[in-house]
C-alpha cells in the first residue's frame, strides 16, 4: 500500500487524549505527568542542540578541571586509578555481603514455611493423646468422629 500523507495520519490532540482515556483507561494524572516529562525532554534536546557547537570546548574544560584537581591533590593518574579500584572493591564487597544476607533470610523463610507445613500435617494418635493428657482434658481420638456403623456420610 502507498505511504500515507501527513494529513492522513494526523489525529487532533483532543481526539488522541479521548482515545487514551476511554480506550486505554489512562487517567488525567498520568496524562499530566507524561506532558511534564515530554516538556523536560524537549527542553533538554533544545539545550543540547544549542550547545552542540561548544562540545569540544566543554570537553577541553572538563579535561583541564581533572588535571588541575590532580595537580592540587598531588595525585598521579595511577594513584587516582588505584583509589577508584579500592573504592569499587569496597562497594562490590558490600553488595556481596547484602546478597549473602538476603539469601540467608530467604533460606530461613523457606525453613520456617517447611516447619509450619510439617506441623500442620496429620499427627499420630499418640501425639494427640499426649497433648490432651498434658492439659488434663480427655484425649480426643479419630474414633470420636466415626459412628458405630462406620464413617460419617453425607
Amino acid at each position: 500500500p502507498p505511504r500515507r500523507s501527513r494529513s492522513q495520519i494526523y489525529i487532533p490532540p483532543r481526539r488522541r487524549e479521548d482515545m487514551l482515556r476511554n480506550d486505554l483507561g489512562i487517567g488525567n494524572k498520568q496524562l499530566q505527568r507524561a506532558r511534564v516529562e515530554v516538556s523536560k525532554i524537549r527542553e533538554q534536546r533544545q539545550k543540547t542542540v544549542a550547545t552542540l557547537h561548544n562540545a569540544h570546548v566543554e570537553e577541553a574544560m572538563e579535561k583541564a578541571r581533572r588535571k588541575i584537581k590532580r595537580f592540587v591533590s598531588r595525585k598521579s593518574k595511577e594513584k587516582e586509578e588505584e583509589q577508584l579500584w579500592i573504592e569499587a572493591e569496597k562497594i562490590a564487597e558490600q553488595k556481596r555481603k547484602a546478597a549473602r544476607e538476603k539469601t540467608k533470610l530467604q533460606q530461613q523463610d523457606i525453613a520456617g514455611d517447611q516447619q509450619s507445613q510439617e506441623s500442620n500435617e496429620f499427627q499420630p494418635q499418640e501425639k494427640i493423646e499426649a497433648a490432651g493428657n498434658d492439659e488434663g482434658a480427655k484425649a480426643s481420638t479419630l474414633d470420636d468422629t466415626v459412628d458405630d456403623e462406620g464413617p460419617l456420610s453425607f
